[in-house]
């Protein structure tokens, strides 16, 4: 068979011709070649270009003489140290003849000899020093030096004293999704600022992102930068500049290149922060380039299922092949990396639809398909207009929060146009409001609802004050329970809706009430309300209601999660031991599961006694922890579920860099934590006790001053009202200088009341007054007075 019969041995062909042209100097044309093979055209796509970047990777040879180890000095700096080489050149450590040191980088030779290149280098070395921004490691000038009779022209740079994101992940693996949103829009900042300036960075990347002793994040290695003013560039034919596994589609395939590809290495760098690996190479990997070239990058979410919908999406933007689908600038990341749900970002490209809050569910996924059958055959009916509610019912650590969560995701991927809205209790109906806040744009609350609405200007002044924590007038909580189903309906017109509310235990019963009327009221819409609880939750008599009841995992769902959660070459009969000492309750398999990984010892079968209680089980986990973790989840404990780890880090005084990696290992290394966007929440509720509940009282009064006084200084001189006025007092009326709440306790009672939350208006106010002299007289009489309306009110 020849060449021409057999496809592969003529691509072979085509492949050794094509660098044999390569290789003697010429600059074959790609798209020719193409047309010349029509029947390869596609492998030619992928192939050729790939064959031009690695050849112009390949060194150069040189007639000169090998060099010594580093130069002397270079112009009038006194060389002392090689830092380190890259594609465009060597760094040197080097001193100023003030006796500053700095970095000194200076191109290969093989560069230095092309035509013009010392003039450009030397015009985007002044462009680079034109820049000036804290997050970018400065430009400090430039100049020529001869070396040997031959001008090299050199770039002189802040010396940062601070180790990269490269040494960062080397250590640890893998960052929380608050730390990488933090670096990342700090990259961003940066890169607007060079953005600005005309120029595109081109290599950005975990090496050349700084981080400081003081946590200042600084980008580096300004020195592969394109002008996009410039009609001419320092790449020429068959040259590639930049890092091969950072760099954009459109820089692989010679295409026009502007601020854009930098947007798709932040993307790839913001992948690797989370994710712990490049999308696309893989440890040891030869060649990624053609994955990289033919294929979209995974999604974030395959590798950390826990990232929020928003960085999940954002990185899915950034990484985008067309560049026309990235996000608009550098600035426009920074903010949705900052802002979230809130961000122009999330609003314009709507991906707030998916989902309105990520599920805090976590771990491995077994069995219970008899019960998502259930769910989809309730959904399946709702998408016919024939819509009901669905209450999930489980004892503690039966898995009903992981159930709502596989369904969700289950409907989201088999149905595109549903809109999922996810809510937790307390507060189970007007938790709701987070989640239509963001499906709605809440900079024109009003706006929005009456688009929804219209002619219903009653409901929409209702519901606009409700959604934006102002007070609504108590005396008609049932009218704010007609607008939240008047919207919902709405809603569900546009799109089949799945509502969800977890914990429904945990609110109150006016709360629930509430919940239950407006679902059944909307059983002729497209809606479906699926609801997790525990089994004390009473429904009101009546109403419809369908119930799906857990029990423990049958053996064959509980041998798969337990081998899921013991180390590999775990024997059957140790399998069948746990399933049969948890009886097939996942959370008590999952702590045995775990005391057995950390003492794998064979032959040590029934080694551990099933506790007594699972608070048992916590206790001894929670005993292994190190001094400065544990401190981390006391005070978390006292901050209450889904709590902000850069204000507690701020709070205890911890180094912020330091707190978010120890929070980090709190969920990976042990799975106490469960990461909820740049939030934590406890891995169970029983978790958050356990922990409370072993404070001495006076450290906890403590740690609820300081994270009081952390809340207020977050403030920044703003007024505090509203849900902040809340927590604020919240926290110093049960820390150990209660007088500390007297500014914001009758703000928070408001808030309390007029949101209709009277069980926890109540307790703040019994709180209140429980406090005694400590408070004003006025403060007192106020708290006095929401009781009184409040007991009207039940």
């Amino acid at each position: 068979m020849n060449a021409a019969d057999d496809p592969t041995a003529a691509l072979d062909a085509i492949v050794e011709e094509f660098l044999g042209r390569l290789r003697r100097g010429e600059t074959p044309d790609v798209a020719a070649w193409e047309r010349a093979h029509p029947a390869l055209a596609t492998d030619l796509r992928e192939l050729l270009p790939a064959l031009v970047l690695m050849e112009s990777l390949k060194p150069r040879p040189s007639a000169a003489p090998t060099a010594p180890a580093h130069p002397a000095t270079v112009g009038p700096y006194r060389v002392l140290r090689e830092l380190g080489r890259g594609g465009m050149g060597r760094v040197y450590e080097a001193e100023a003849p003030d006796g500053a040191r700095v970095a000194v980088k200076v191109p290969h030779a093989h560069l230095v000899g092309r035509a013009g290149f010392v003039a450009r280098f030397l015009r985007e070395a002044r462009a680079g020093g034109a820049v000036h921004h804290a997050g970018i490691v400065r430009t400090l000038g430039s100049g020529v030096h001869d070396d040997g009779g031959v001008e090299v022209p050199y770039l002189v740079l802040e010396r940062v004293e601070a180790g990269t994101l490269r040494t960062l992940l080397d250590a640890v693996g893998t960052v929380s999704e608050r730390l990488a949103r933090e670096v990342g829009a700090a990259v961003a900042d940066a890169l607007a600022a060079i953005h600005a300036a005309g120029i595109v960075h081109r290599d950005v990347k975990p090496d050349n992102v700084f981080l400081l002793p003081d946590e200042t994040v600084k980008l580096a290695d300004l020195g592969v930068a394109l002008l996009r003013d410039e009609a001419e560039r320092i790449t020429q034919p068959g040259e590639f500049v930049g890092s091969l596994l950072y760099a954009a589609p459109e820089q692989l395939e010679r295409g026009p290149v502007d601020a854009r590809a930098d947007l798709y290495a932040l993307g790839l760098l913001l992948f690797e922060l989370v994710a712990g690996r490049h999308p696309v190479a893989r440890p040891g990997e030869a060649r990624p380039l053609g994955a990289a070239l033919g294929r979209p990058a995974p999604s974030l979410r395959g590798f950390a299922p826990h990232v929020s919908p928003l960085l999940d999406a954002l990185v899915r933007s950034l990484l985008s092949r067309d560049r026309e689908a990235r996000p608009a600038s550098a600035a426009e990341t920074a903010e949705a990396l900052r802002e979230g749900e809130r961000s122009a970002w999330w609003r314009r490209t709507g991906g707030a639809t998916a989902r309105a809050r990520h599920p805090r569910s976590s771990g491995h996924f077994h069995g219970r398909e008899a019960e998502l059958a259930a769910l989809a055959e309730a959904w399946d009916a709702a998408r016919r207009g024939a819509g009901g509610t669905v209450l999930v019912e489980g004892e503690a650590g039966l898995g009903k929060t992981r159930l709502l969560d596989a369904f969700a995701d289950r409907l989201v991927e088999a149905t595109p146009d549903a809109r999922v809205l996810w809510a937790e209790a307390p507060l189970a109906s007007w938790s709701i409001a987070d989640a239509l806040r963001a499906v709605l744009d809440d900079r024109d609350l009003p706006g929005a609802l009456a688009r929804l609405l219209p002619g219903r200007e009653a409901q929409v002044g209702v519901l606009a004050r409700h959604l934006a924590g102002e007070p609504v007038a108590s005396a008609d909580p049932h009218g704010v329970a007609a607008a939240y189903a008047a919207v919902l309906r709405a809603l569900a017109e546009e799109r089949p809706l799945l509502v969800v509310v977890d914990d429904l235990h945990a609110a109150s019963p006016d709360d629930r009430e509430a919940l239950a009327r407006i679902a059944d009221g909307l059983r002729t819409a497209r809606l479906l309300f699926v609801l997790g609880a525990r089994p004390e939750v009473r429904w009101p008599p009546g109403l419809a209601v369908r119930r799906v009841v857990l029990a423990g995992l049958d053996a064959e769902a509980a041998g798969d999660l337990a081998r899921s959660l013991l180390p590999a070459g775990t024997s059957a009969e140790d399998v069948r031991d746990l399933v049969r000492r948890s009886d097939g309750h996942p959370l008590f398999l999952l702590e045995l599961a775990r005391a057995r990984a950390h003492d794998p010892a064979p032959g040590a079968q029934g080694r551990e006694a099933l506790p007594a209680s699972l608070r048992a089980v916590l206790e001894a986990r929670l005993s292994a922890l190190a001094p400065d973790e544990r401190r981390l989840l006391d005070v978390a404990a006292c901050a209450g579920d889904g709590f902000d780890p850069v204000l507690l880090c701020d709070t205890l005084g911890v180094r912020r860099l330091d707190g978010l990696q120890a929070f980090h290992d709190l969920d990976r290394r042990h799975g106490l934590l469960v990461p909820e966007g740049d939030r934590y929440r406890f891995q169970h509720h029983l978790v958050e006790e356990t922990v409370r509940e072993a404070l001495p009282p006076a450290l906890r009064r403590a740690y609820h001053g300081a994270i009081g006084q952390g809340l207020e200084a977050a403030a920044r001189g703003r007024p505090v009202t509203g849900a902040v006025a809340q927590r604020v007092a919240h926290h110093f009326l049960l820390g150990e200088d209660p007088a500390r709440a007297a500014p914001y306790v009758v703000a928070a009672l408001d808030h309390l009341h007029g949101s209709l939350e009277y069980r926890r208006a109540t307790e703040a106010a019994e709180r209140a007054r429980a406090v005694g002299a400590s408070l004003p007289p006025a403060v007192r009489s106020h708290a006095s007075r929401v009781l009184a309306v409040g007991r009207l009110s039940h």
